[in-house]
């Protein structure tokens, strides 16, 4: 991400996050202006990077927000100062993270799914069979499955393509218990 300076002027990097597709924003705690924004000397020219130390790294963390549905909104408050780049923007998949119960680790990705496909895997301290049920929102259940480990292990895709976008709920049986996830698909 890039800002050039021009003038002392102190124009304004905000990005505002939105959990109710975009109907209300609310500002995250990534605020930078001014001297803290830019990375190029101060110009009345126009601002374009030329160098690798023109640009700056900087990260949000999205850890409050896991779980839900987000739109980001990246907002340039211009004070007539100079040109604003942004580039190479890489939000990860922190709902991937995997989750564990008992003797039992789960990964799922992606999550939320823009296709309707999940991929669910697992792997163990020993064998352990799973039965995967999902749901909709109103407690209808959609699909249950048996799964059998494999060498301490199982991999899966949930399939809910057919399925309206909206939120299911997927439960894990194993011997070590029930492990509950929301499934978001878009």
């Amino acid at each position: 991400r890039n800002a050039g300076g021009g003038g002392g002027s102190n124009d304004t990097l905000r990005i505002d996050i939105s959990t109710d597709c975009g109907n209300t924003y609310t500002p995250t705690v990534y605020l930078k202006r001014g001297a803290t924004l830019a990375t190029g000397t101060n110009t009345f020219n126009p601002f374009v990077p030329t160098a690798a130390n023109q640009w700056r790294n900087d990260t949000l963390d999205l850890t409050p927000w896991i779980g839900q549905v987000v739109t980001l909104k990246f907002v340039n408050i211009s004070n007539r100062g100079n040109n604003v780049y942004l580039d190479n923007i890489n939000i990860s998949d922190f709902s991937a993270v995997g989750e564990s119960k008992g003797g039992l680790s789960f990964t799922i990705y992606p999550n939320p799914s823009d296709n309707g496909l999940f991929n669910v895997a697992s792997f163990a301290d020993n064998k352990q069979d799973a039965i995967i049920q999902i749901t909709d929102i109103n407690g209808r259940l959609i699909q249950q499955r048996n799964i059998q480990a494999i060498n301490n292990s199982f991999h899966t895709v949930v399939d809910l393509k057919q399925q309206a976008g909206g939120t299911y709920f997927m439960e894990i049986r194993t011997a070590d218990g029930v492990s509950r996830y929301k499934l978001i698909k878009m």
